[in-house]
């Protein structure tokens, strides 16, 4: 069989790019840093093309850049994360209170229930589950815990991140121009023209979300402090993160905050509730359409049914990211088609 110098080259680079795949799927224990410096980049690039655009050298951009976000990252590490850890530290302090007060909630909601006439099947299923509500409660409240923990233990990585992304920074379009170089000639215009559009799409989630969810953090850290919640700042934070997740992100947030608050008073939980819609209605009012857009151009149905998909394979990670990979994945799948099929 005849094999000519184009057939060999794309088996050539379609090994290679299996291999390497292969090869990082080994080492994804040690991804963490790399995966969160690419995102850090990602989310810089254009900050430093717009200061470039004003007779600043790339180098120079970067420089002012990253001082900046030492002053912000410094103001945060002294005010902030010793609130946040008190607030750990109060709260893992209060689970067995909580614990104890959940218990005599499901207790005091078992014998009403009881003196309601209901059939036996009902009322034998009730009793069979009755301690699984219990554990349910609770288990989500370690799983809070643990995640948060969990945040602190990836420390490393996470200081990381900014020095890989910083030389990632730095050498952007030569990066870029040595990854698209290893395509045929006549493949590079479609594939800079493909990666326009995934660059608009990934550009608009990404920073269009980390924005909104920085403004509804606010926001929650606001309303809570109004009412006179506790953990306000680790609140706040879950909130914020939370509200990446679209649709469901807004309840995700809200769970843990009605829940420890309608453990102080049904007045609490209730003052909570309001504060939590009035954010979520000014967020998906005025702050989402006016930041966000169609900045994925899915329709709802679709992230709906990838959000489930996601959290189902992949859990939390599966949440934050499924949509934006079912965005790329349409645009190219979209692209193929026009080219390849019609």
């Amino acid at each position: 069989m005849h094999f000519n110098r184009k057939t060999v080259r794309l088996v050539i680079l379609g090994a290679v790019f299996l291999l390497g795949a292969y090869l990082l799927y080994l080492v994804r224990g040690a991804m963490l840093p790399f995966v969160i410096a690419l995102i850090l980049a990602y989310v810089l690039n254009p900050l430093i093309v717009f200061l470039e655009d004003y007779q600043f050298s790339r180098t120079s951009a970067l420089i002012v850049v990253y001082v900046i976000g030492i002053c912000v990252l410094l103001v945060v590490f002294i005010y902030g994360i010793p609130i946040i850890v008190r607030e750990l530290t109060d709260l893992g302090r209060a689970v067995p209170r909580i614990t104890v007060e959940t218990q005599q909630l499901l207790y005091s909601a078992y014998e009403k229930y009881r003196s309601i006439p209901v059939p036996d099947n009902v009322g034998r299923i009730l009793n069979e589950n009755i301690d699984n509500i219990e554990g349910v409660i609770l288990q989500g409240i370690r799983t809070i815990l643990d995640g948060l923990l969990g945040f602190f233990s990836h420390l490393f990585s996470i200081i990381l991140a900014p020095i890989l992304a910083f030389y990632l920074l730095k050498d952007w379009d030569r990066i870029g121009r040595r990854a698209i170089s290893f395509f045929p000639v006549k493949w590079k215009e479609p594939i800079i023209t493909l990666w326009e559009d995934v660059d608009r799409v990934l550009i608009g989630f990404i920073r269009g979300h980390l924005l909104v969810a920085v403004i509804v953090g606010f926001l929650t850290g606001i309303g809570l402090s109004i009412i006179g919640m506790d953990y306000i700042i680790l609140l706040s934070v879950i909130t914020g993160i939370s509200n990446i997740i679209p649709y469901f992100g807004a309840i995700i947030g809200a769970v843990p905050v009605v829940i420890l608050a309608f453990l102080e008073s049904t007045t609490l939980a209730l003052q909570a509730i309001i504060v939590m819609v009035v954010v979520q209605q000014i967020e998906s009012n005025l702050i989402s359409p006016a930041i966000l857009g169609d900045s994925v151009g899915l329709h709802p149905i679709t992230i709906i049914f990838v959000l489930l998909a996601g959290g189902y394979l992949f859990g939390i990670l599966g949440l934050l990211f499924s949509v934006p990979v079912a965005a790329v994945l349409r645009i190219i799948i979209g692209y193929i088609y026009s080219n390849l099929v019609s």
